[in-house]
């Protein structure tokens, strides 16, 4: 080969190499955690490098039971303050469980997502489901919107919980209703959260032992039923923050401490 010809090779050489070199993705570009669409009220999810005591690395819970985790960015958040890198595949240490992030779909097709994860759980043998929505998937405004949007809630978890817990022989955990921030409250969507929370108690009493609840609207709302602004990522943002995430990591240890004292 000539050396006009081995000069040529070698700048094209050089040329691939340094092309290639920006399609390496790199650090603190923006972009929003796998599965939450950046820049969305979806994906402003509140990430904090604050870990909460008592959370373990799953390595060192291996011999304690699986909880498959549904839902989409406050869930995703609470797992990242947990210390998670975003590996659905890497389970979390809470509590004494491994947790398992499963990120769902918007309704109508968060059902088929959670319809899927049941049909997972099942070819794996594992027995805890944990499932709720989001606070953008209550609506308010006036009477009619609140009532159409209860009932479409309700028929969603009607359908996991057949699945889950009548076919499946899971036990389910429900997060109940999530709260907005004061801007964002009505009376109607404080009215769908606690029609929602009771079906759900319903729910619970109709299938004791088999369906719990974690309270989050309890935890995470004031007196007025709106999230505590000291638990917002921002006014505008019902995403909660570390200290809405401590507040949570209580409740949720407290309903495990019973979940493992159950006979």
């Amino acid at each position: 080969m000539s050396g006009h010809h081995l000069k040529n090779l070698a700048l094209i050489c050089i040329f691939i190499v340094i092309g290639s070199s920006f399609l390496v993705p790199g650090c603190g570009n923006g972009a929003a955690p796998s599965g939450i669409e950046q820049n969305s009220e979806e994906g402003n999810q509140a990430v904090t490098e604050t870990k909460p005591v008592e959370t373990q690395d799953a390595d060192s819970a291996s011999s304690s039971m699986t909880i498959h985790m549904c839902g989409r960015s406050v869930l995703a958040g609470w797992f990242y303050y947990w210390g998670w890198e975003g590996d659905p595949a890497t389970p979390i240490g809470f509590g004494g469980y491994n947790l398992i992030y499963h990120e769902m779909n918007s309704p109508p097709d968060i059902t088929a997502s959670a319809l899927d994860v049941i049909h997972q759980m099942k070819l794996r043998g594992d027995k805890i489901m944990f499932f709720k929505l989001c606070f953008v998937d209550f609506i308010g405004g006036d009477q009619d919107g609140a009532r159409q949007n209860l009932e479409a809630d309700k028929e969603i978890i009607r359908t996991v919980v057949k699945a889950a817990v009548e076919d499946a022989g899971l036990t389910l955990i429900l997060g109940n209703a999530l709260p907005t921030t004061r801007q964002y409250s009505d009376y109607w969507l404080t009215w769908n959260n606690q029609e929602y929370n009771k079906f759900l108690d319903g729910l619970s009493a109709q299938y004791p032992g088999r369906v719990l609840i974690l309270d989050l609207y309890r935890t995470l709302t004031t007196s007025d039923y709106w999230l505590r602004p000291t638990y917002a990522t921002a006014p505008d943002d019902a995403h909660p923050n570390a200290q809405g995430y401590a507040a949570l990591d209580k409740a949720f240890q407290a309903l495990l401490a019973k979940l493992a004292s159950a006979p």
